[in-house]
């Protein structure tokens, strides 16, 4: 499966807005076993001034299919960030766990949820909600919402999955 997105970021108790673009895929390696990977790049402008943040992540997962149409999952991913601004940048890395589930509610729509916890320096857990409409059986658009401690994420997405 491969995804394009557009994501917002708004973090709490500023002005900064960040959006750009997200590019993930996974694999499956097995009938119950997928690797991942995520790549977004966002920016914002600040009284003139540009930020940028870009983050990487990529990492195993494991799917347990609780019905034809549920799954659990469980993943643990090595995660990076870079943020820039006025020419100075700062980067750290670490790792995130993550748990949902996702169902196919119809033929056609399918809703999810997961918590994930990210250690990049601090840590932080985050609830997201998402859901997706398949026009067919491998392509499908997407939205989700994710709130952490001190940020909300939107994601809008198109996906195209080739099994």
């Amino acid at each position: 499966m491969v995804a394009l997105s557009y994501v917002k970021a708004e973090i709490d108790d500023t002005d900064l807005e960040p959006d750009g673009f997200g590019l993930s895929g996974s694999v499956l390696v097995t009938e119950n076993i997928f690797l991942m990977a995520d790549y977004n790049v966002l920016s914002d402008d600040i009284a003139g001034i540009d930020l940028d943040l870009d983050t990487i992540s990529a990492g195993v997962g494991y799917r347990y299919g609780v019905s034809p149409t549920t799954d659990l999952f469980a993943s643990i991913s090595y995660e990076y960030a870079d943020a820039s601004a006025l020419g100075i940048s700062e980067s750290d890395n670490g790792y995130s766990l993550a748990v949902g589930a996702r169902s196919m509610l119809t033929d056609a729509f399918e809703l999810g949820g997961s918590i994930s916890y990210v250690d990049i320096e601090e840590d932080d857990t985050t609830f997201t909600i998402e859901g997706r409409y398949y026009f067919t059986d491998n392509f499908a658009a997407g939205v989700s919402y994710g709130v952490a401690e001190d940020a909300d994420l939107y994601t809008v997405s198109l996906r195209y999955a080739f099994w």
